[in-house]
């Protein structure tokens, strides 16, 4: 049986790439972006590998938004067995002093509350099927990337 991946911040960049790398593997992937259509182009650009992709807009710096990314992956593909916490925003490099109040709470929310949020989703969810376990990239290296028995 193929796994179910959710990769937030999936629309475009490494996101994208892991994507098309886990859908050429057999996975069944559920593609993430704020935005409806860059979200929807991302699924289009994916197209050739049909019903095992779909897309979700949602802005992942809230919990809100990762409930629902867990949620519409669980009615698409009835399971999540991988998460990743891929999305992030940047900013000008310049002093963090000098850093407009709500730049700095946008990257917090995104790059550290999405990932705390995601992890903590999912991880629970996988814990009732009794499959639950963190890994990281360097896990990931150790093992058959394409492995989705």
């Amino acid at each position: 049986m193929s796994k179910t991946v959710v990769i937030t911040g999936s629309s475009r960049g490494i996101g994208f790439g892991l994507a098309g790398q886990f859908l050429s593997c057999g996975c069944r992937v559920l593609v993430n972006g704020r935005s409806a259509s860059t979200t929807a182009e991302a699924v289009e650009r994916l197209h050739p590998y049909g019903e095992k992709v779909r897309g979700v807009a949602a802005d992942v710096s809230g919990r809100e938004g990762v409930v629902l990314l867990h949620r519409e992956a669980l009615v698409h593909f009835g399971a999540v067995d991988i998460w990743v916490n891929n999305a992030g925003v940047g900013h000008e490099i310049r002093s963090a002093w000098e850093l407009d109040e709500a730049v700095i709470e946008r990257v917090l929310h995104t790059n550290i509350g999405g990932v705390v949020h995601g992890t903590i989703i999912s991880f629970l969810e996988m814990r009732k099927r009794g499959e639950a376990r963190s890994s990281t990239w360097k896990d990931l290296e150790a093992t058959d990337s394409c492995s989705t028995g």
